[in-house]
């Protein structure tokens, strides 16, 4: 089931972009900002824990108390796994970069470069932009698909859900001042929560890539593979990435065609999980 799960959601977050309305996560921030304004006596590790920790505990709770029926039980959990991924899709957004890009329409471009990144490019970004982009889609691409699965299948829909909240509550610190007290607790938590994901993520993208320079690109800088930060876990994803598309050179050499290469090698490592995961379905170690 967990499986078949997956490759519902995959496939649905390829082709359905209305997902975005029902992901957006409105209430969270509410929630989040009324939280903080009544618990300024507690540290910050206990407030974020106090935002992320109970819907998930309560998701749970739904699932093993009253959920009995096994394809109720396959459809709470699909559903689940489907709204911990996103916000939004990135496939039609990375092609419309790439034709605009390609046309050299710069405004427009940078546009869309900032809409995937939700928020605003600096100077450096904005000369740089297929590479801002590649590098991006890299970190993204494991935030909001590959993390959520990872968890999924560890703890299921709560897992899922428990990732998306602390990636959210990460977000929603960069963007709010009203957050600035428990920004270095959400990181941290965020950090624990995607640095096994991060690594397994950029493992795939090596594995599905150039190998050999993927892992002498990471090597270049040691601390990025073992410690415990939200800028290495981000750091080793597209340091594996861009090594595995072979582009470690000047990053002004980056164009639309090395932005297509990297969509191709997110999906090549997308087909990567969802084959090691039948290999364990088969094997029982799963469902």
């Amino acid at each position: 089931m967990t499986l078949i799960s997956i490759i519902i959601c995959l496939f649905t977050e390829r082709f359905l972009n209305e997902l975005s309305t029902a992901r957006n996560y409105a209430w969270y921030k509410i929630y989040s900002a009324q939280l903080i304004k009544t618990t300024k006596f507690l540290s910050s590790k206990t407030v974020v824990l106090l935002i992320v920790l109970p819907v998930p505990l309560i998701v749970a709770f739904v699932d093993y108390k009253f959920i009995q029926n096994p394809i109720l039980q396959f459809l709470f959990a699909t559903t689940l796994l489907l709204l911990s991924m996103g916000p939004k899709p990135f496939y039609e957004i990375t092609k419309d970069f790439c034709n605009t890009y390609k046309k050299e329409e710069t405004d427009v471009a940078q546009w869309l470069a900032s809409k995937l990144l939700n928020r605003d490019l600096t100077t450096e970004e904005q000369e740089n932009l297929a590479f801002t982009f590649v590098r991006s889609l890299f970190i993204i691409a494991n935030d909001r698909i590959l993390g959520p699965i990872f968890w999924f299948i560890i703890l299921g829909p709560m897992g899922a859900l428990f990732f998306r909240l602390s990636s959210e509550l990460r977000y929603l610190c960069k963007r709010n001042e009203a957050f600035i007290a428990i920004k270095p607790a959400a990181n941290l938590l965020h950090a624990i929560l995607n640095w096994i994901p991060a690594r397994l993520t950029a493992f795939g993208y090596a594995a599905m890539g150039n190998f050999v320079t993927a892992i002498n690109h990471c090597k270049k800088d040691e601390n990025i593979i073992q410690n415990l930060s939200l800028k290495n876990n981000q750091r080793i994803l597209y340091s594996a990435g861009i090594g595995a598309l072979e582009k470690t050179g000047d990053k002004s050499s980056f164009s639309h065609a090395d932005v297509i290469q990297t969509l191709s090698l997110i999906r090549r490592s997308y087909a990567l999980l969802l084959g090691i995961l039948a290999l364990l379905t088969l094997a029982g170690w799963i469902i």
